[in-house]
């Protein structure tokens, strides 16, 4: 019999970390090997310039003014900025490479237009587009200033031969983006992309589907004789459908200061797929073709719908009008759902056929990919020349 000595050697002994997970660990404490022995050696020099930052400008005033006393450093001594906000140019974690290839500051340096690039060192898992989900950003020293940073990031193609699939990234901010170095950073990738039109049968539409009140998280709304002479609607404007559509705030949800709207109450929340599409109600009335889709829980992923368009038997296509978006719960899970309003008369509708465009992104892949890099030497580069053909 093994004495209880033998047996937590063997269970000490089968433990294994990952291995990805130590490279990643030794390649950190390398890092920081050599930024300490740089360290060792500008010290004094930083205790001497904060000191003297310190000594005439007071310690309240530098905690103000991070982005001053940075500014100060920068100028006088490159090298010893350097250990405060190391240049580190490209970004490895879980075998995805992340490189900035080129910059562009424009509006009096407020808009930030950011080129960079994603290869998989250890496989073939990006094959094209990825989303970053929102959890990109950029920043400078003296972004702490700023009251508000905008933006949106875009697929800019891929190139077979490199293996490198490129974005374009454009951030815009109340205070410039600074000129001398910025730091771009990616929490959470998604690397798997498909989407495929698909028709949404027509056989099932309800004449009297409940409803239920919802707030939005968004919608959007075309102008209607824009939208008429577009698509060669001769109907009216759906006056009554609108008109009860929206509620007073003193109803249902009186301290939600989003906008609250009257959506088909159809299949069940609890019966709606988490990781896929599913049509949960598909209505007409008032000359309206109601179209709700919930799109699962997003919260590590991105699926949505886009266009919705009715072909009608004579060969026009009619997209929606207006279209709106919301959140709804079923345990830990957080729904999205769109709702698509087509305008039709039941003549139009009689030999239509429905189609929607659904778009996937999934595969998520959570890390910690940051990049910072002097914005003069990558000035240098010119976009258009770095984007694949």
């Amino acid at each position: 019999m093994k004495t209880l000595r033998q047996l937590y050697q063997e269970s000490y002994e089968e433990i294994r970390p990952d291995r990805e997970l130590l490279e990643d660990m030794l390649e950190d404490a390398r890092t920081e090997r050599s930024r300490w022995i740089q360290y060792a050696v500008l010290r004094p020099a930083a205790i001497v310039l904060l000191g003297v930052i310190v000594l005439f400008g007071g310690a309240s005033a530098l905690a103000a003014n991070v982005g001053f006393v940075y500014d100060i450093i920068e100028r006088t001594s490159p090298e010893l900025a350097d250990l405060f906000v190391p240049v580190q140019e490209s970004s490895t974690k879980a075998g995805i490479c992340m490189e900035v290839e080129a910059i562009y500051l424009e509006e009096e340096d407020k808009t930030a237009i950011v080129l960079i690039s994603l290869r998989d060192t250890l496989g073939d898992r990006i094959q094209g587009q990825v989303d970053f989900n929102e959890s990109y950003s950029l920043s400078s020293v003296n972004s702490m200033d700023a009251s508000w940073v905008a933006g949106g990031c875009s697929y800019a193609g891929h190139d077979e031969e490199t293996g490198k699939s490129y974005y374009r990234i454009q951030l815009s901010s109340d205070v410039a983006f600074e000129r001398s170095k910025l730091t771009f950073q990616v929490r959470e990738m998604l690397l798997r992309h498909e989407a495929e039109d698909r028709e949404i049968p027509l056989n099932d539409i309800a004449l009297d589907m409940p409803t239920k009140y919802m707030s939005l998280n968004g919608y959007s709304l075309m102008d209607w004789e824009e939208y008429a002479e577009r698509y060669d609607v001769a109907m009216e404007k759906p006056t009554v459908f609108m008109e009860s559509f929206y509620i007073e705030k003193t109803g249902s949800v009186p301290d939600d200061p989003l906008p609250a709207v009257r959506v088909l109450d159809g299949i069940p929340v609890s019966e709606c797929a988490v990781d896929d599409f599913t049509v949960t109600g598909l209505a007409y009335r008032d000359n309206m073709l109601q179209l709700q889709i919930c799109m699962g829980d997003c919260t590590h992923a991105d699926r949505h719908v886009l266009p919705v368009t009715l072909k009608l038997a004579d060969g026009s296509e009619r997209p929606s009008w207006f279209s709106d978006a919301w959140h709804e719960t079923n345990g830990d899970n957080n729904l999205f759902f769109y709702e698509f309003y087509l305008p039709c008369t039941l003549e139009e509708l009689a030999g239509a056929r429905l189609y929607g465009h659904f778009s996937r992104t999934e595969n998520s892949l959570e890390g910690s990919w940051k990049v910072t890099f002097r914005v003069e030497e990558k000035e240098e580069a010119d976009i258009i020349d770095v984007m694949p053909d």
